[in-house]
Order: C-alpha cells, then sequence, then structure tokens
C-alpha cells in the first residue's frame, strides 16, 4: 500500500497528466487475453521521460540545480528563471 501511496503523492503530478489506460484490441485478440495500454505519448512532451526527469529533478537540493541550468548556460542557451515553483513559471510561460 505504501508503494501506491508514493505514486499517487509524486511530484510528478506537477506537470505530467494522468492518463487513462486504452484496451489494445490487436494485442489482446490473438493473445486471447486483454491488454491495457497507458499511451505516454498523450503528454505534452509526447514522451514517458517526463515522469523520470521531472521526478529527478524535483528531489535534486538547489546547488545541483543551480549547476545545471548554469551548465545549459554555458552552452549558449538562453536561461529564463522566473518564480518559486513550476505553476509560477508555467504561468509565465504561456
Amino acid at each position: 500500500m505504501e508503494y501506491l501511496t508514493n505514486i499517487l503523492s509524486s511530484k510528478v503530478y506537477d506537470v505530467a497528466i494522468e492518463l487513462p489506460l486504452e484496451l489494445a484490441t490487436k494485442l489482446s485478440e490473438p493473445l486471447g487475453v486483454r491488454v491495457w495500454m497507458k499511451r505516454e505519448d498523450l503528454q505534452p512532451v509526447f514522451s514517458f521521460k517526463l515522469r523520470g526527469a521531472y521526478n529527478i529533478m524535483a528531489k535534486l537540493p538547489r546547488e545541483q540545480l543551480e549547476r545545471g541550468w548554469k551548465s545549459v548556460k554555458r552552452l549558449g542557451a538562453t536561461v529564463v528563471l522566473i518564480g518559486d515553483s513550476y505553476d509560477e513559471a508555467q504561468t509565465y510561460a504561456k
């Protein structure tokens, strides 16, 4: 039960969309069982990688996060830091 609690309280839901399961009929029929798929390609970034990346970043200490954006900036990117939370940054970005 603790595992389920950890999943449902994960910070990843700050950025990821909770997706429904979809019956994969073309897989289900030949196998004789119902195969359900979770369509991570329906996420805004079209990938399940969003979950893992955000989950790791949400746990990083501030110093490591700062080191990360400074490295990206050194590579020539324009870095804009707005707000103290994802929601504040997202509101600004829209």
